[in-house]
């Protein structure tokens, strides 16, 4: 089976965590662990963020690093800042398919103009999150078996 020290930059590995709890997974890139789970009132145990959740939290995580990376080259001072995302599903009337929804909301410890509230919406939508969620989507799934 694959290890951690086996990943590269850009692979992610979902282990489970034991087979006592059916939703529990630890989940690895090259230099990271974190616990992923489903909630108990959807049958999991709760030990970490749910696949929609780590979803939300890459968006919001890569837009404050964006802006953070876009003040500090322009030599802005932003203060103190949040960023919430939340995703929700909606079924689309006229075609039955599920659209995902992201709201997020730039939270600031100060007022800003207009100008720069505009701006900061522009700079944001650059995070590569952002990029890869509103372009083209390619998955392809392979199955290995172990030797």
């Amino acid at each position: 089976m694959i290890r951690r020290q086996d990943l590269e930059k850009g692979d992610a590995l979902a282990t489970p965590m034991h087979d006592a709890t059916p939703f529990s997974f630890i989940l690895e890139t090259h230099r990271q662990v974190i616990p992923s789970d489903e909630p108990f009132e959807s049958g999991g145990n709760d030990h970490g963020m749910n696949p929609y959740d780590l979803l939300a939290s890459s968006l919001a995580a890569c837009t404050a690093m964006t802006l953070r990376y876009y003040a500090r080259h322009k030599n802005i001072e932003l203060g103190f800042f949040q960023v919430k995302v939340n995703l929700t599903k909606q079924i689309d009337p006229d075609t039955g398919k599920t659209v995902h929804i992201f709201t997020r909301d730039l939270y600031f410890d100060k007022d800003l103009p207009i100008e720069q509230q505009e701006k900061y919406k522009e700079i944001v939508s650059k995070c590569p999150v952002h990029r890869a969620l509103t372009g083209e989507i390619q998955i392809t799934t392979i199955v290995n078996m172990q030797e």
